[in-house]
């Protein structure tokens, strides 16, 4: 089972409409009518019932929307709470010439988690645009507008 359904399938509930649902969530209305047939047969319960031009959640689809809502918030809890913990470490890379003669210096002045990465040349400005790494040290910098330079 995908979050994603599960996402759709809560906003859906909410506004009681497929066409709202699609406007907010930037999906065509078919695909979200094809995403809740498949969490449908997923779950083997039909989650809604027609009602005038929109929909209204079945009983099954109200258990569903309320352990629907949990899910997510605590899958965003962990997401989260692993994000919190990516800003505590600091990812350097570095040419090897540098990472022989001054990691160990750098390791031994801060005191956060530090993670040293060996990179060749021009791959420091990928590498940071990727979020790969928060600094680099290198010999000859490839400019790139997205990126500040000391």
């Amino acid at each position: 089972m995908e979050t994603d359904r599960l996402k759709y399938f809560c906003v859906i509930a909410e506004t009681g409409s497929l066409t709202a649902a699609s406007s907010i969530l930037n999906v065509s209305h078919s695909g979200l009518s094809k995403a809740m047939n498949v969490l449908q047969n997923e779950l083997n319960q039909k989650l809604f019932k027609p009602l005038g031009r929109g929909l209204e959640l079945t009983g099954a689809g109200k258990e569903t929307y309320i352990k629907s809502k949990t899910a997510l918030e605590s899958i965003s809890r962990l997401i989260n709470s692993n994000e919190s913990h990516k800003k505590d470490r600091i990812r350097i890379g570095m040419a090897e010439i540098f990472s022989i003669s001054i990691s160990g210096k750098i390791t031994a002045a801060l005191n956060s988690e530090l993670e040293l990465y060996e990179i060749d040349s021009g791959e420091a400005e990928v590498r940071i645009l990727e979020d790969n790494l928060d600094f680099a040290i290198t010999f000859i910098p490839y400019p790139h507008h997205e990126l500040e330079y000391l």
